[in-house]
């Protein structure tokens, strides 16, 4: 019968076109007997409550056993009733997603004829066997001194989050981390109300076949219930009473009944519920630093922000006034500057239960997120100038649930046992969409306003050759001129050859930029207006023009004042989803199975609106760029008396073959809008157009072809990036073909990132005598939906050994072990001769068919010295769709096993064998068409790889769990992992017809582990637990970029072991909690008859562990001079030097009071809980360093200064003293330490 259910299993997963990620439900289950015979007893009614609603329940069968499944995550009140036996409630029952809570409940024959109701507090065993990580439920977190979820994390042992960053699990890469709200893997953000979280799950070790798609570990967060009872709450968070942060919060929560069935009646039931909790944050700085941040004086900035040039002291030409700045003009604040953020963060859903069998639940989440982004290169001079980002992330779920097997007839004595148990399915359909803005605050998507200093007025003259005897086309020496209709021959006379500038005037009145524009009026003011032409503006390294940036301070040490970001850039990702699940239990065996299917929809689009205006002059008619002087119509000057003067003029004239389609639709604007040039002329096709004389307002993007604007630039980056939008920026929908981009220059369509993720998966959960087992299997596809190269070696086709048997007409024999499918390397690509190698991916071979190590070999035989693919068309050298196929979708079957079995009654061993994997990265695996369409002439871009494949993660994990009192238990595990086909950055050298940096499934870690866990629960007013890792964690990158040094040094990928960046060597942490309860349950202090201490607590978090790995140097650079590129020697060997231990330390302690509010409308007295809490974070106040220098291990020197190069760098400065102290002061990196000590107030009514 099993192996019938399994085959049936198997067929649901391919023939159910629904999907499943996570089922987020757990169980209670266990033995109902009678307390004096210890008999099981059948037909035993439980219920479970959930915040007043019925959530199910169950009767116990003929051996006294009962289950009641499909239990959203929380705290359970379980009634039991039986005829003839005292009713029995337990309360705080804790149900954990995708768990089961045991409760053995034994009843008591009631003596009286009415039985009483017997009130019980169920406790949570202090080792369960049934537990894969930790959980804190809302009210624990409540006591927690962080509402970070990334800290709240990090409590567990095997996880590391550095100041609430990004947890990493178990030395796996922080970007294996992955995150749940309510079952729906979230691609937006995490951040809910403290209010709206019911309980946190964090998945470390023996992960559940329902979990995928990360390499590290998983957070899992639960919304709470509605609620029976409407209640609600309000809370004000403020630190501006104690430091200049400014963190402030509100924030709100509501829940209980829309629809009652029954009111006022023993059968009364909430039909339909909802919750609902927001806040909203404000903080002038959001990550302050333990060191303060150094900026100018008030009055200084004003200074220099008025006059950002000066003569140089030591020689000609201007230097930023900057430069001269010394410590005097400086002041150490406490909080950055111009670094507010806003966020707004929401959770609610409505939950409809028409009966204890089916539940409709419609949730979601909104987050809302506009900070001014911390530059430290900005905060000394331009902190007015940081950048703006806007993020928004929205989620919605509706998920349907239905309990299948009906309840046993308790009157049926005679009834069979059922094969199925218990049964239940639920479907769920989820949307999720990201927003992401970046721009400057001020000008925002106008993008034309960006570097808009002023306006520029070009005043030009006719210049000329002279033209004498012999210089014409005859033997006359003259030159032929048709005047209407005559001939007429022309010698020793002044032809025109073009125009040449005179002046060129700046005014600033219009300008959107007015501190840059100062650049300019210092430097017209310094030279007496006396400015003759764009190019000596440009060239004049000082004053500015329109999309122009002004240098920066001693080799971009700072940016200099008025330094305007140099774009705008938006982005979208949106999820699609459906899953759904199934839990039956048969026989014993608890049988999961699901399916899932998602697509996601990535978009983005990026302009660089500075360089706009030098792109709109570059593609503006001139003579000899779009425009010509018509020399068919020649003008012959004549002075009053209609004397020939011996000259020619000619007027310009618009090239159709060469004029830009930028010039022919601005200068069709410019004419239809009526619009004058320098002189006053209206512009007609004849007027060479000055685009620096004009307003942004009359400019247009739609003015530029595709083409004009993607195409790479001298610094090896186009204009205007997109995917999923054209290249205006308004949203495209569908996939594009390669040829929509090759084959249309004027548009250059491309299409949005559409990966597709399916899984399916089957687990049995079963006991064999007195082990427990859970055994499943998860099978992955992951398709990139994206075309890939044929051949990453080379943007062309490629000719292989099977289609090569003669060349030039003779027969070609190929060396014994090369195969068909070997690419073929010739000795000249235009015209093949001779063979001179094979390569197979990222083999290569000599003619011989021998493998080598180095294709220099190969390369070095052509004439050319570079290698020569045998190209399929060598006179087409275009990327087009013949270069291309499609990603070949990658499956992975991930065996999960995991077994638990007791030692003892009081000790447990369990082991867990997982394989999980993850998709590649989008930023590593999403390749553009224009990516390879023009990487021949930007080959020092990094670029994508499409064609990754997805990475993977074996684990083994064994434990032992000791009882070591009622309140108490120790815990050792030890855990070995291998990932591979991690990411890294790889240089495919060789490749055709330039070598490039894109990305490999190359890289690969092994992580060993030791961990000891001790907990202590419910020792008077003390919860206590402690842990601590001892975790060696290697590998050969610590990131997808973490090689990029290396190999743009031209230096080979490692493929050595050593440290990763995450391997902290010892990691100790305390997470302690000491309240004192109310009522008769209060032990503490009385003074003159008051409980002082009732309802008053206080939680602490501390965590200390040993340093992060760095490389160390063997000779100082110049770090902070980010101008500057000095490489050194490595002193010992790679990451093999450490920062000093650091210790995070957290606290809160708070007082609860119950208030009065009132009274209802039946004059009942309303009450609340009023709560003060002072939460402070590094209340030791540490300065925990989080960087060094390279050189000399210290946060505050890089020993630069000292050596003979600083020293000559000093010497060359403008100011010797200014260059010091700019320079220490930038070496004062906020960044390099840790969090200072924040202290909050917090003020909670809860009704």
């Amino acid at each position: 019968m099993i192996r019938k259910l399994y085959a049936c299993l198997v067929i649901l997963f391919f023939t159910v076109p629904t999907t499943f990620g996570q089922s987020q439900r757990g169980e209670i289950r266990g033995v109902i007997k009678d307390a004096k015979t210890k008999q099981p007893l059948d037909f035993v009614q439980v219920a479970a409550f959930l915040s007043g609603y019925n959530a199910g329940g169950a009767l116990s069968d003929l051996d006294g056993k009962y289950a009641i499944t499909a239990l959203q995550p929380g705290k359970y009140s379980i009634k039991v009733t039986y005829v003839g036996y005292n009713t029995v409630e337990f309360d705080d029952v804790l149900v954990k997603p995708d768990q089961i809570t045991f409760l053995d409940i034994e009843l008591s024959e009631s003596v009286t004829e009415i039985p009483e109701v017997v009130k019980k507090v169920y406790r949570n065993p202090i080792i369960r066997a049934d537990d894969n990580g930790k959980t804190l439920d809302g009210e624990q977190i409540k006591k927690v001194p962080n509402r970070n979820t990334n800290a709240i994390a990090n409590m567990g042992s095997g996880v590391f989050s550095l100041d609430g960053g990004t947890p990493s699990f178990r030395g796996a890469r922080t970007s294996g981390t992955a995150y749940y709200i309510n079952g729906v893997r979230v691609i937006g953000s995490v951040s809910l109300p403290q209010n709206g979280i019911g309980q946190t799950n964090v998945v470390t070790g023996g992960i559940p076949a329902e979990y995928g798609d990360f390499t590290g570990g998983a957070i899992s967060i639960t919304t709470p219930p509605p609620s029976t009872r409407f209640n609600g709450g309000v809370e004000i968070i403020t630190s501006s009473l104690f430091d200049k942060y400014h963190f402030n919060q509100v924030e709100t929560y509501f829940t209980g009944p829309l629809v009652v069935r029954d009111k006022g009646k023993k059968t009364e039931r909430a039909v339909v519920g909802y919750m609902f909790a927001g806040n909203f944050n404000y903080a002038a700085d959001g990550s302050p630093s333990s060191v303060g941040v150094w900026t100018l004086k008030p009055n200084v900035l004003k200074d220099i922000e008025q006059t950002p040039l000066r003569p140089s002291p030591i020689g000609q030409g201007f230097v930023p006034t900057g430069e001269f700045i010394t410590r005097d003009d400086m002041v150490n604040v406490q909080a950055k500057q111009n670094t507010p953020s806003y966020s707004v963060n929401t959770v609610g859903n409505l939950n409809f239960a028409p009966n204890d069998r089916i539940s409709i639940l419609l949730g979601g989440t909104f987050n809302y997120f506009n900070r001014r982004n911390y530059s430290f290169t900005n905060s000394l001079l331009n902190s007015n100038n940081n950048q703006q980002t806007i993020q928004s992330s929205l989620l919605t779920y509706l998920t349907f649930t239905q309990k299948l097997v009906a309840p046993v007839d308790p009157t049926n004595k005679t009834a069979k046992k059922r094969l199925i148990d218990k049964a239940y399915y639920s479907v769920s359909l989820q949307y999720q969409s990201t927003w992401f803005v970046s721009q400057d605050a001020v000008h925002q998507d106008n993008i034309f306003d960006y570097g808009y200093i002023g306006k520029f007025k070009t005043y030009s003259m006719r210049s000329y050759d002279f033209r004498g005897t012999g210089d014409g086309p005859n033997s006359s020496g003259g030159d032929l001129f048709i005047i209407d209709g005559d001939s007429v021959w022309l010698k020793n006379y002044f032809r025109q050859i073009g125009f040449q500038d005179t002046l060129y005037t700046f005014d600033r009145t219009p300008t959107k930029n007015p501190i840059l524009a100062n650049y300019t009026s210092n430097y017209y003011d310094y030279v007496d207006d006396e400015v003759s032409s764009f190019s000596q503006l440009r060239g004049s390294n000082a004053g500015l023009t329109n999309g122009a940036t002004p240098n920066g301070i001693y080799s971009n040490m700072w940016v200099n004042v008025g330094n305007v970001i140099s774009g705008y850039g938006k982005q979208q990702q949106e999820q699609y989803s459906l899953n759904a699940a199934g839990e039956a239990s048969i026989k014993g065996h608890d049988l999961k199975f699901g399916i899932y299917y998602e697509q996601r929809v990535i978009r983005g689009y990026s302009v660089g609106a500075n360089s706009l205006w030098q792109l709109a002059w570059q593609y503006s008619a001139r003579l000899n760029n779009g425009m010509r002087l018509d020399e068919s119509n020649p003008m012959l000057q004549y002075d009053e008396n209609g004397v020939f003067t011996n000259i020619v003029n000619f007027d310009a004239k618009v090239d159709p073959a060469t004029q830009s389609n930028f010039d022919r639709n601005f200068r069709k604007y410019l004419i239809e809008n009526g619009k004058v040039d320098s002189y006053g002329n209206l512009v007609d096709e004849t007027t060479l157009i000055d685009v620096n004389s004009y307003d942004p307002s009359d400019f247009r993007l739609e003015f530029f072809s595709a083409d004009e604007l993607i195409r790479v630039r001298p610094n090896g980056n186009p204009i205007v990036s997109y995917f999923g939008y054209d290249y205006l920026g308004k949203k495209v929908g569908g996939k594009k073909s390669i040829e929509s981009f090759t084959d249309d220059p004027l548009n250059r369509s491309i299409g949005a990132f559409m990966p597709i993720y399916t899984a399916a998966f089957i687990q049995d959960k079963f006991a064999f005598k007195d082990l427990i087992f859970r055994v499943g299997v998860r099978i992955e596809r992951y398709d990139a939906n994206q075309p890939v190269l044929k051949d990453p070696y080379s943007l062309y086709p490629v000719k292989t050994v099977g289609e090569v048997n003669e060349m030039n007409g003779s027969p070609v024999s190929h060396p014994n072990g090369v195969s068909d499918d070997f690419y073929v390397y010739v000795n000249n690509v235009k015209n093949p001769t001779t063979i001179l190698g094979y390569r197979n991916e990222n083999l290569w071979y000599n003619k011989e068919g021998i493998q080598i190590q180095d294709p220099a070999v190969i390369a070095n035989q052509t004439p050319s010295g570079t290698i020569q693919p045998y190209l399929v068309d060598p006179n087409n050298e275009v990327v087009s769709a013949l270069s291309f196929k499609s990603y070949q979708p990658q499956v992975n079957v991930l065996p999960r096993i995991w077994f638990d079995f007791p030692i003892s009654s009081e000790a447990r061993f369990f082991a867990n064998y997982d394989v999980i994997a993850q998709r590649p990265d989008v930023s590593a695996s999403f390749a553009t068409i224009d990516d390879f369409y023009f990487l021949r002439f930007n080959p020092t871009k990094i670029i994508a790889n499409p064609e990754l494949k997805p990475q993977l993660t074996t684990d083994y994990e064994i434990g032992f769990k000791q009882k070591l009192s009622d309140n108490s238990g120790l815990s050792i595990i030890a855990n070995y992992r291998e990932q591979r086909n991690l990411i890294q950055q790889f240089r495919f050298n060789y490749a055709y017809p330039v070598s490039y940096i894109s990305y490999a499934n190359i890289d690969f870690a092994t992580i060993k582990g030791i961990r000891v866990e001790y907990e202590l629960r419910d020792a008077g007013n003390l919860n206590m637990d402690m842990n601590y890792t001892l975790q060696y964690a290697d590998g050969t990158g610590s990131g997808t970029n973490s090689q990029q040094a290396l190999i743009s040094a031209g230096q080979p990928n490692l493929r050595n072991l050593f440290p990763l960046s995450v391997d902290i060597r010892h990691n100790i942490k305390l997470n302690l909690f000491y309240y004192y309860r109310s009522g008769k349950d209060y032990n503490g202090p009385v003074v003159k008859g008051k409980r002082i201490f009732e309802n008053s607590g206080m939680g602490l978090l501390i965590n200390a562990f040993s340093g992060i790995p760095y490389t160390a140097n063997q000779i100082p650079t110049p770090n902070v001079q980010r101008g500057i590129v000095v490489r050194s020697p490595i002193r010992g060997t790679p990451f093999g030097s450490r920062l000093p231990w650091q210790l995070q330390n957290d606290i809160q302690v708070n007082k609860a009071f119950v208030v009065k509010l009132g009274k209802n409308k039946d004059g009942v007295v309303k009450h609340g809980n009023l709560t003060f809490t002072l939460w402070v974070q590094n209340f030791l106040n540490l300065q925990n360093i989080r960087a060094v220098h390279p050189y000399t291990g210290s946060p505050d020197t890089d020993g630069y200064l000292n050596s003979a190069n600083g020293q000559q760098a000093i010497q060359q400065a403008v100011s010797q003293q200014a260059f010091v102290d700019l320079y220490n002061t930038a070496l004062a990196n906020p960044g390099y330490y840790g969090l200072p000590r924040r202290i909050r107030l917090n003020i909670k009514l809860d009704f």
